[in-house]
């Protein structure tokens, strides 16, 4: 009989082995599971953050729009100035030109 009771033992000891691994198998299948929905749900709220951001952009256009305009306006009102520079750079020119014309004409007439 004892060897009966060893093959017997050795049976329980098998399957007490046998269930330790799946009982751990089933265990890291849950852990699995679990980190997935986690990862999902945090998908899903990156997604819908963009979505919030992307909504707010949208409804702040206008202020984009405006902002661009002024930037528009801003350039050509700077695109003027220069050009009214150059115009005044050029009137100083020939108004040099002149002066210089003077003094030599009133040079000669001394």
């Amino acid at each position: 009989m004892d060897a009966w009771d060893n093959i017997d033992s050795k049976r329980v000891l098998i399957r007490n082995k046998r269930q330790g691994v799946e009982y751990f198998s089933l265990g890291t299948s849950v852990v699995a599971l679990g980190t997935s929905a986690y990862n999902s749900i945090q998908i899903s709220s990156i997604k819908d953050t963009q979505r919030q951001l992307l909504d707010h952009i949208l409804a702040d256009d206008k202020i984009l729009q405006s902002t661009v305009a002024n930037l528009v306006s801003l350039a050509d009102t700077g695109n003027a100035i220069v050009e009214e520079l150059n115009q005044t750079r050029h009137s100083m020119t020939i108004l040099q030109d002149r002066l210089v014309y003077f003094y030599n004409h009133m040079k000669t007439l001394q």
